[in-house]
């Protein structure tokens, strides 16, 4: 802005010193005169103007640039997040699928502490694999879950018939109590 006010004032100053020159001639009649002041108006004036139009064009360059720069930044954020959603959708989905598989062979027969052993593994597998992209909060919930599976191991291995029956009714209810906790955390 203060670059074209300063190319306004040098055009100003064009036009006075041409005035004061010339403030007592008469007008002329002769064209070949009106052709020299015009030459002289345009030599001087069409330099400046387009130094103005350079100057707005890289003034706008530099705006659109900023603008499609923020943009772009926007964008590229939305799509870190929909990739990190995506992933963590991936990471629960093999954590359910892992985890069912294991369980339901811990359900064909609750005493034997191998198939309860078996059920740890995916939760820990998760825990290990997929810690970078949950919170510190899901990665303890995940902890908290297997050391519940442990007490059934600990129930199967001391024969604690009603124990190791309460605790995998709990433990079926808490995986589907951890995949809604999980679930809830991807979107965040």
């Amino acid at each position: 802005m203060l670059f074209i006010l300063v190319c306004l004032i040098f055009s100003g100053l064009a036009i006075f010193y041409y005035w004061s020159q010339f403030k007592d001639s008469t007008i002329s009649n002769d064209t070949q005169k009106w052709g020299e002041l015009g030459d002289y108006f345009g030599g001087t004036l069409n330099s400046l103007f387009a130094l103005i139009n350079v100057c707005v064009t890289i003034w706008l360059t530099i705006t659109v640039n900023k603008f499609a720069s923020k943009n772009t930044d926007k964008q590229i954020e939305a799509e870190k997040k929909v990739a990190t959603i995506q992933l963590r959708h991936e990471a629960l989905k093999e954590l359910r699928t892992e985890f069912d598989k294991s369980f339901s062979m811990w359900q064909m027969d609750i005493f034997k502490p191998k198939y309860a052993l078996d059920c740890q593994e995916p939760i820990l597998n998760f825990s290990l694999n997929y810690s970078y992209l949950f919170d510190k909060e899901t990665i303890a919930w995940c902890n908290d879950f297997n050391f519940r599976i442990a007490e059934a191991v600990i129930a199967i291995r001391d024969n604690q018939i009603e124990r190791v029956e309460e605790l995998f009714n709990a433990t079926r209810t808490g995986s589907w109590n951890l995949y809604s906790r999980i679930g809830n955390k991807i979107i965040q």
